[in-house]
């Protein structure tokens, strides 16, 4: 089993809303702040819980699941990695969580307490902007999430999808081919994309039938970036999924 290593310092994670804060403000942070690892699969906090404070994640990939009241189903509608912070909307309205977070891969997920919160907002300030910029981009993500969710197709949903993962799971091989690591399994995808797990996979194999991907388990090879720009809409933004707004 993969050895995840605990977060030891805000200062490490320069994502981390928290990294650039004065010295006094980050020490009450880090002194209020527990770590912890999280295995694939693992609650961080569940729908309907109260908020005791709020979590950033070190390493991994989280996602924020919500429950589907006329389907039954789980649907996705976020998506964390390193740097990006968990629950704050909650925290700060004062209310439950309004969805579930579980780790996808093994992650490392750090807790800071609403004392150590409440104190570094009273050192520094501008912390508080900091977390309202990254609230304001939740809602704006929220957005283009239903904007394409109307006008876009399964097939081109799950390519707008690869176009985000790229940039935190991808790499170029020395063929100059792009190579996605997903840490999604295809019921996942099918949570994200508002689809059924068989449509998804019908459309995977589209995708591989048409040359735009090639799928080996969840390793997925592009050869062509463009053509898998092509089944988009153009003015789509590819970095929704993976704002840096709280979640």
């Amino acid at each position: 089993m993969r050895q995840i290593k605990r977060c030891t310092s805000c200062t490490n994670c320069a994502r981390s809303v928290f990294s650039e804060l004065g010295r006094d403000a980050l020490q009450l942070i880090e002194r209020g702040t527990s770590a912890n690892i999280y295995r694939a699969g693992n609650a961080i906090f569940y729908q309907g819980n109260p908020p005791a404070g709020i979590y950033c994640v070190g390493s991994g990939a989280v996602a924020l699941r919500k429950r589907d009241a006329s389907s039954g189903r789980d649907v996705i509608v976020r998506l964390r990695t390193a740097g990006d912070v968990l629950g704050q909307r909650a925290y700060f309205a004062g209310e439950p969580y309004d969805a579930t977070a579980e780790a996808l891969t093994d992650t490392s997920v750090c807790f800071i307490g609403a004392a150590a919160i409440e104190a570094a907002l009273s050192r520094e300030p501008k912390l508080a902007r900091r977390l309202l910029e990254r609230l304001a981009g939740d809602v704006s993500q929220a957005d283009a999430q239903k904007l394409a969710g109307r006008t876009l197709d399964t097939r081109a949903r799950i390519a707008r999808l690869l176009l985000e993962l790229r940039h935190r799971f991808g790499t170029v091989d020395d063929h100059g081919v792009l190579v996605i690591e997903l840490p999604l399994s295809r019921q996942d995808i099918a949570a994200i994309v508002g689809s059924r797990p068989e449509t998804v996979t019908r459309c995977l194999r589209s995708l591989e039938t048409d040359g735009i991907a090639e799928l080996s388990g969840r390793r997925v090879s592009v050869p062509d970036l463009d053509r898998l720009f092509d089944l988009v809409e153009p003015d789509t933004p590819d970095d929704d999924v993976w704002s840096r707004s709280a979640g």
